[in-house]
Parts: structure tokens; C-alpha cells; sequence
């Protein structure tokens, strides 16, 4: 059977729970995302029912969850926007704000284009919150079951918690798309 092919969760392979990330939606949607934070070594922090908030470190994260047959609209930004909004007005320190989203959920993962609105990218890459796709971190818990140690999934959730804007599974795995600090020039 191929990876991203639609099975239902209870399978006996180790990915079948991980699944709902590329095919579910709503409260489906939601148990994948936080089954496969858990899995990447967050500790999710809400219960049933409350918004999403996870924490690695001391860094604590709130997270905003949606899936779409067809594209992904801003609303999940929209909402993320106004729960930090609430935090920082009541005089909390503002968490960082993850988006996790999947667009086209009832296509072949493989076919999908444009699953994410321009005025989402854009709205997270202004306002510094990370974006991430079901596909994208369905790759990360496969990195994670196929046994990525510690210091791995220490290095996946920083980038996650420090990234802004679109973040691809290679970036968040520390594959590519490092930026290099600037050492002066070259001559």
C-alpha cells in the first residue's frame, strides 16, 4: 500500500493513526494534529474541547487547526490572531502561533495544488506564525517512527516554533533552507 493512501485509523501499521492528517477533518483532523505533536515530543497542554496550545521547553505555542476539500481560506490565521490578541490584553506574554492546515483532504495527497489561500501565507509570513501543512508533518512523524532520536525531534520543534510563514517537512527537518548567519564578507 502506498504511504499517503486513505485507510482508517486502527490499522496495524504504526502510521494508521497519523493517517487523519492527510484525509480527516474537524475533530479528526484535530486528533491526528495532536497525536503527532505528542509523537514529535510536545506536550500538549489543552483538553478536550479547549483551543489547541502545545509547549516544548519553555516555549508554549497556540495552534490552529483546519482541513478543506477544497483550499484552505485565512480563517485558521483569523482565529489564531485573536486568541494571542486576548493573551497579550489581559497582560500574558504572547505564545507563538502555529497554523496546521489541509487543503483538498479528499484528493491523492501527491495531487494537490494550492491547497493554501495567498492571503493565509502571506498573513502568517507578516505576522511571524508558523504554517504547516498534514502532509508536512505527516512526513515528520514518519521521521519520528522511523526512529529519529532526541536531539532530532529537539531540532524539529524549534524550527516549527521558530518558523515563520509556508515551513516544508525538508526545512523542518533540518534538511535545507537554513539560513547561514552572516560572517562578514567573503574577500
Amino acid at each position: 500500500r502506498g504511504v499517503h493512501e486513505r485507510r482508517e485509523p486502527g490499522g496495524h501499521d504504526a502510521l494508521a493513526r497519523y493517517r487523519g492528517l492527510l484525509w480527516r477533518d474537524g475533530a479528526g483532523f484535530r486528533e491526528a494534529v495532536t497525536a503527532a505533536l505528542q509523537t514529535l515530543g510536545f506536550a500538549v497542554v489543552s483538553g478536550p474541547g479547549e483551543p489547541l496550545v502545545a509547549r516544548s521547553d519553555d516555549t508554549t505555542a497556540f495552534i490552529e487547526t483546519e482541513s478543506a476539500s477544497g483550499q484552505v481560506a485565512e480563517w485558521p490565521y483569523v482565529r489564531l490572531q485573536r486568541r494571542i490578541e486576548a493573551e497579550v490584553l489581559a497582560g500574558r506574554p504572547a505564545p507563538k502561533g502555529v497554523v496546521i492546515v489541509n487543503g483538498y483532504r479528499e484528493r491523492d495527497p501527491d495531487q494537490r495544488e494550492q491547497e493554501l489561500s495567498e492571503p493565509l501565507v502571506r498573513a502568517c509570513e507578516n505576522y511571524r506564525y508558523a504554517l504547516v501543512t498534514g502532509r508536512a508533518l505527516f512526513e515528520l512523524v514518519r521521521r519520528a517512527l522511523g526512529g529519529a532520536d532526541e536531539a532530532a525531534l529537539l531540532g524539529i520543534r524549534r524550527r516549527l516554533l521558530q518558523g515563520a510563514g509556508l515551513l516544508a517537512a525538508e526545512r523542518l527537518l533540518g534538511l535545507e533552507g537554513e539560513e547561514a548567519p552572516e560572517t562578514g564578507p567573503i574577500f
